[in-house]
């Protein structure tokens, strides 16, 4: 399962202590700093884990202040993720190929 929230900055430091903790070990994720615009700026979180997972967690994100994405825009942020990924792995074949 995916999942992906928007949060401030200013909450940076509760979103990582959630996700250090042991409940969410195994979960994996991705952050990206992004400016939505002149008001809003701050990170994405892309999150893959079990539902289970997703849903205890998502309770604890919204608690502090993150907002979890719609499908449709989380759809967009999650290809932005992975073509990211898809470019840097491309490079490093460049580099290694």
């Amino acid at each position: 399962m995916e999942a992906v929230y928007f949060y401030k900055s200013n909450i940076e430091k509760d979103v990582k202590q959630i996700l250090d903790t042991d409940e969410f070990m195994r979960i994996s994720y991705e952050t990206k700093i992004t400016t939505l615009d002149d008001k809003r700026s701050g990170y994405f979180i892309y999150i893959i884990g079990s539902q289970e997972e997703l849903n205890s967690l998502n309770t604890k994100l919204i608690n502090i202040g993150a907002e979890q994405l719609s499908e449709q825009h989380s759809q967009i942020v999650i290809a932005v993720f992975k073509h990211e990924a898809e470019n840097a792995a491309s490079g490093m074949g460049l580099i290694f190929g």
